[in-house]
């Protein structure tokens, strides 16, 4: 990921360090960073939802922390296709399946 100017400030390196940890698949640093600021669970690189890319990456504790603190289960920004179908086409069966479970509450 590039690192967009807008998150040069004190709240965008907040919002970056989420993002990265979602990518990293850092639980911890992601779960000290959403009991701050639950609004960290619906964060977006361009247009792109953090969620994304825990599911991209096969991150599962993420991608349930992120849940449980609000994230959107099919939000997906402007990619095609949902996060469901991108997690089934990337072999992460539990990931899909949490996801239609959140989807369906």
């Amino acid at each position: 990921m590039i690192k967009p100017p807008e998150l040069d400030s004190e709240e965008g390196r907040v919002v970056w360090n989420a993002l990265t940890a979602c990518d990293d698949g850092d639980v911890d640093a992601l779960r000290r960073l959403v009991e701050r600021d639950p609004r960290l669970s619906r964060a977006e690189y361009w247009y792109t939802p953090a969620i994304h890319f825990a599911v991209r990456e096969g991150h599962l504790e993420v991608v349930q922390l992120l849940l449980d603190a609000g994230a959107d289960p099919e939000w997906n920004g402007l990619h095609d296709g949902s996060l469901i179908a991108m997690a089934r086409d990337r072999g992460h069966a539990e990931i899909a399946s949490i996801l239609e479970d959140a989807r369906d509450r």
